[in-house]
């Protein structure tokens, strides 16, 4: 399937395990670098390991404001914008 999604930056909370998981492997499929995000940071660089290439982890907590705005400076910082957000 190819949902025109090459080179789009794409931002996948809780995305360490589950539902979030399966998004952020079809949108890296599609050819989008991706930020995967949960809580957890030892499962977070497990889920990593999974990927080959345009891949970036962050830990955080999306309850916390703080957090929210680390991931947030921190995918800008890594791919330059945030172009899918889920």
């Amino acid at each position: 399937m190819d949902l025109e999604l090459k080179g789009k930056n794409a931002l996948i909370t809780g995305s360490s395990k589950g539902i979030g998981y399966a998004i952020a492997t079809l949108l890296h499929k599609e050819g989008c670098n991706v930020t995967i995000n949960g809580r957890n940071n030892e499962t977070l660089k497990k889920t990593i390991t999974s990927f080959n290439e345009r891949i970036h982890g962050c830990a955080a907590d999306v309850t916390s404001v703080d957090d929210c705005n680390t991931l947030i400076k921190e995918t800008i910082n890594k791919w330059g914008s945030i172009d899918i957000l889920v």
